[in-house]
């Protein structure tokens, strides 16, 4: 990524493989940090890979604490299974983000709906409704972020310097 950041989390996460397996996507997809809201998880475990000693993890007690530490710039994208949830395909991604993730069981508390003046809803696209597990999720929500990111850089890239198309060759003795 050129510009901006993102980092991303999970409030109340129940697995600390699904937590382990964050962890590595978000240094695969770079991240700039990974959090967990409610309950601190033990990093040591074989889904995290040791990722973690490249990737800051943040804990944050509650809603207000995790308000209270996180950057001012950055717009918080609720990724929740909901009626007014924007599809994940269609979203245009901020360049400062902080993306939340609920728990399987639960999803994203109402409380976070309200903690920043606009706050996204996005929500992935299933073809039946089930919650996904939140290492999936979360994954699938990276490489959209970085998908999206690189088509902008090739579009930037091409309106720079045009479509050179190569020069064609024939083929000896060709008529």
């Amino acid at each position: 990524m050129e510009r901006g950041f993102f980092m991303i989390g999970v409030v109340e996460p129940r697995n600390t493989l699904n937590i382990g397996t964050l962890i590595r996507s978000a240094y695969a997809f770079g991240a700039t940090a990974v959090f967990g809201i409610g309950a601190r998880f033990p990093l040591e475990n074989e889904a995290a890979h040791r990722f973690d000693r490249h990737v800051p993890v943040f804990y944050f007690d509650d809603a207000e604490h995790f308000q209270r530490s996180v950057p001012e710039n950055a717009e918080l994208v609720l990724i929740e299974m909901h009626e007014r949830a924007h599809p994940l395909q269609n979203f245009v991604h901020p360049e400062r983000a902080i993306y939340l993730l609920g728990s399987e069981y639960v999803g994203i508390p109402p409380e976070y709906f309200t903690l920043r003046p606009r706050v996204h809803l996005v929500q992935i696209p299933t073809r039946v409704p089930v919650s996904l597990n939140v290492a999936i999720a979360g994954s699938i929500v990276m490489a959209d972020r970085v998908m999206k990111e690189e088509a902008k850089r090739a579009r930037r890239v091409f309106h720079q310097h045009g479509f050179k198309r190569p020069k064609h060759r024939e083929a000896e003795g060709s008529v």
